[in-house]
């Protein structure tokens, strides 16, 4: 992941990650280069989409009793799989993301589970950047799918 998030953003700012003077964060932490890539191979970034699809046998469906499912935990896709799409996010782009949209897809039978969520997201101190996520516990295919597709400029 460090090798990925420094073909995005670049190198670390300088002394923090040097070995001669000892960081007090852990290298994913450190700040980028700079916020949106800009020093990375590719560019500056323009947009990023991630997908993480777990496919609803895996669990036993909602209407199994899978912890993720169980509408008095709060579990569901978001949860479970879109915290890891939004540490992706921002771990690649050095930066907070904020929400410009979101739809979730709740489980049968639920009225506060969801089983799929799509989001678009955008950055206040990366003018120009967005990106997008899927998470999905109900992902009709035979074997799980994470993909990431970085474009820059």
């Amino acid at each position: 992941m460090m090798r990925l998030r420094e073909l995005v953003l670049g190198k670390p700012q300088p002394g923090l990650s040097d070995s001669s003077s000892p960081s007090p964060l852990p290298g994913w932490q450190q700040p980028a280069a700079s916020p949106g890539g800009s020093q990375g191979v590719l560019g500056r970034l323009q947009h990023l989409d991630v997908q993480l699809l777990i496919p609803e046998w895996m669990f036993g469906g909602p209407q199994g009793d899978n912890i993720r499912f169980q509408d008095q935990l709060a579990g569901g896709a978001m949860m479970d799989g879109g915290c890891y799409c939004i540490s992706l996010l921002r771990l690649l782009t050095g930066a907070e993301p904020y929400v410009v949209s979101a739809e979730a897809s709740l489980v049968p039978g639920s009225q506060v589970t969801d089983g799929a969520m799509t989001a678009q997201l955008a950055w206040s101190d990366v003018p120009g950047l967005t990106a997008s996520f899927t998470a999905s516990l109900q992902h009709p295919g035979p074997v799980p799918l994470t993909q990431l597709k970085v474009q820059g400029a």
